[in-house]
């Protein structure tokens, strides 16, 4: 689905990327893993042709996004930001139908179609209740479901989101993964950016993990996100134990 070759980027002197190789592949739920500054969220941008690419390619089913505009890039993927305040007290179903803006057709804009998707998507991700109130209005977890909600209704075939679940409690957070994770298993691929590796763990089909510009590692859960790759992360041990019947990772030590 996305192929990334020999990829490398600078902001002025300072190189960010280097030399990334990487493949993610379709209908799977990819989880983007490292520390701060690591270069997780310019590599999103360069997915996105938010940041010019010099060095290296990017190919999307085959084809180089250099040759993609961004009118037919934004019908190819949806994209989640990590903040989305709204100036503005618009209502649920009209923050979703913006995600149509790409498949609006000329001077007659938006048909019935369009808001029949809308609703669609709503009443997928359960919020159809939502429609009529203001973005405003809606709790944190609501707000990050309104606009998966958005992004599902641009109709593309890969999403990125970045940091979807930072500002919400323990609780909307497993609701947001669950729901991503369903989403995934309807084939639409999806690359996460977080900072959590237990969320990576519990619901991800592949991991992800950078640092310092560099691609550690990439693959499958089970094998390649392991206490090894932690500690080279991070730079510091961590464990990885079953409890119950489900695997968590924590600190070996606290102090």
């Amino acid at each position: 689905m996305i192929e990334i070759i020999n990829l490398s980027f600078s902001y002025s002197e300072k190189r960010v990327l280097d030399d990334v190789t990487l493949s993610i592949s379709k209908g799977k739920l990819h989880g983007l893993l490292g520390r701060n500054g690591s270069g997780k969220s310019t590599l999103f941008k360069c997915c996105l042709k938010f940041l010019k690419v010099s060095d290296g390619n990017i190919l999307i089913s085959g084809d180089d996004i250099k040759n993609i505009s961004i009118k037919e890039l934004s019908k190819i993927v949806a994209y989640l930001p990590q903040d989305h305040e709204q100036s503005f007290s618009w209502k649920v179903k009209e923050i979703v139908l913006m995600g149509r803006t790409p498949h609006m057709k000329g001077v007659f804009g938006l048909d019935k179609d369009d808001y029949s998707i809308v609703y669609s998507k709503l009443e997928l991700l359960e919020i159809l209740d939502l429609a009529d109130i203001s973005f405003n209005e809606l709790s944190g977890g609501q707000k990050q479901l309104v606009m998966i909600a958005r992004a599902l209704a641009q109709e593309t075939s890969i999403i990125f989101l970045d940091e979807p679940t930072s500002a919400l409690d323990f609780s909307n957070q497993i609701m947001i993964w669950r729901m991503l994770k369903r989403i995934s298993d309807t084939g639409i691929t999806i690359v996460v950016c977080t900072h959590d590796p237990n969320h990576i763990l519990w619901y991800c089909d592949n991991v992800i993990a950078i640092d310092d510009g560099k691609i550690l590692a990439t693959g499958d859960i089970a094998t390649v996100l392991n206490e090894d790759l932690l500690y080279n992360i991070y730079k510091n041990k961590y464990k990885i134990e079953v409890v119950g019947d489900q695997k968590i990772i924590y600190p070996e030590s606290l102090i």
